[in-house]
């Protein structure tokens, strides 16, 4: 009875510990973002999952090693790190997984993942709150999408140092698709003051009605000779291969990119695809918005023939640990960028394409700054891998009427991802 007594007296200061410990700011936003407002106060027994950004070792390093690199006259120009040896320097440490992973069994938390350089977990509302000294909110937008989200919270003092961010908790997220508007008078106005364009070939100004509308019909040939690749095609033998992602529930359609090769003479070729965090990939697809993927695999492919093309389609969810006591959570709830480099750092270099392009993005603006810094963390660290990272720079440039996030002060909004990381990102 005594022993028992003593187990129990134990369990007792444990608890209490856990309960006491000072709680340490990490994110706070001082308003509900615009175009948001709180919508309602979520169950508690609501499942939400959550992803744990752990402190990288050695991260101080990213930007001279990557600079080394990538400059032509260091002698470690191209020599460039497989993912042992990035993980060897930046990892977690050991000390960070435990003090994490004892934090989240504290509170009850049984069942967890280990990807990349995070923790994910699934827990319910109620103990969220508890552990990060905040309170989730169903927000809603304009569109009706839904996010349990919060404007701030807290870690114990004892795991300052070992997490950089959990998410989603301040990131409201406006990912979009970056296609071209209908309006662009003043941008070609610009265009053709200030750029040299080169010669396009006879029928590049075709134009086709559909539904009352008309449009401009752009030949492949005719992108070519706009980026002035006309007349040259890559070595297959060369080994290069190339990726983009599709974000949105969104997935390139397989027969609509063989009309396209047909209709334009270019040569079949069949595209391979990575399905990230329960993503699918239904043929043809179910999502009325694929126009994004079609376009970004259709100029892929008329581009860079007869290199492989791989697509890397996010769903923008974790991967959920299998829990009988727990619904699954809601798929529309995560941001997809954490979940799309941290499985890119998942795998070897071998498996992945040295070219990864994107073209979706958020204004800068409505992204975390831990959150941004993270994200541009991983993607120098696929630079430091000798893979290219594409990133969009947006649709709009500085012409357009931007306004801050308070909807009345004028103010130019970059897009996010476009990171200042020396050569780990080419901005298109």
């Amino acid at each position: 009875m005594a022993k028992l007594s003593a187990l129990r007296l134990v369990s007792l200061l444990c608890f209490a510990v856990v309960q006491t410990s000072a709680a340490v700011l990490v994110e706070s936003i001082n308003q509900v973002p615009h175009g948001w407002k709180s919508a309602s106060i979520p169950h508690p027994s609501s499942s939400i999952v959550l992803q744990i950004a752990l402190v990288q070792q050695n991260i101080h390093e990213l930007e001279w090693r990557l600079a080394a690199v990538s400059t032509p006259d260091s002698p470690d120009y191209g020599k460039y790190l497989d993912i042992k040896e990035i993980n060897e320097i930046f990892a977690p440490s050991n000390v960070t997984y435990t003090a994490v992973e004892s934090w989240l069994k504290s509170h009850g938390v049984a069942s967890y993942t280990r990807q990349g350089g995070s923790i994910w977990f699934q827990t319910t509302v109620s103990i969220a709150n508890a552990m990060l000294t905040t309170e989730f909110k169903t927000y809603s937008d304009s569109t009706g999408t839904e996010k349990l989200r919060t404007l701030q919270y807290s870690i114990p003092e004892e795991l300052v140092g070992h997490v950089d961010l959990i998410s989603p908790t301040t990131y409201f997220g406006t990912t979009k698709a970056m296609r071209a508007l209908r309006s662009q008078n003043v941008a070609s106005v610009a265009r053709a003051k200030y750029l040299n364009n080169p010669q396009k070939p006879s029928g590049c100004n075709q134009t086709i009605i559909h539904k009352n509308e008309t449009y401009q019909i752009f030949h492949p040939d005719c992108l070519r000779a706009k980026y002035g690749v006309d007349g040259y095609t890559p070595s297959a033998k060369s080994g290069s291969r190339i990726g983009f992602s599709s974000f949105l529930n969104e997935t390139s359609s397989f027969s609509d990119l063989a009309l396209y090769e047909k209709h334009y003479g270019l040569p079949k070729q069949n595209i391979s695809v990575f399905l990230i965090n329960g993503a699918t990939d239904v043929q043809p697809p179910s999502n009325k918005n694929d126009s994004e993927a079609n376009l970004d695999v259709q100029t892929i492919v008329s581009f860079t023939h007869p290199l492989p093309v791989t697509e890397f389609v996010v769903a923008g969810i974790p991967p959920y640990i299998p829990d009988p006591a727990l619904p699954i959570g809601d798929p529309v709830q995560n941001e997809p960028w954490l979940e799309f480099y941290e499985f890119l750092m998942s795998k070897t270099n071998e498996e992945l394409p040295q070219v990864i392009t994107n073209s979706y993005g958020d204004e800068e603006q409505t992204v975390p700054e831990p959150y941004a810094v993270r994200v541009c963390n991983q993607i120098g660290l696929m630079g430091l891998r000798g893979i290219s990272i594409l990133a969009s720079s947006g649709d709009t440039g500085v012409g357009m009427s931007c306004v801050a996030s308070n909807s009345t002060t004028p103010q130019f909004n970059p897009m996010f991802p476009v990171c200042v990381i020396p050569q780990a990102v080419l901005s298109l």
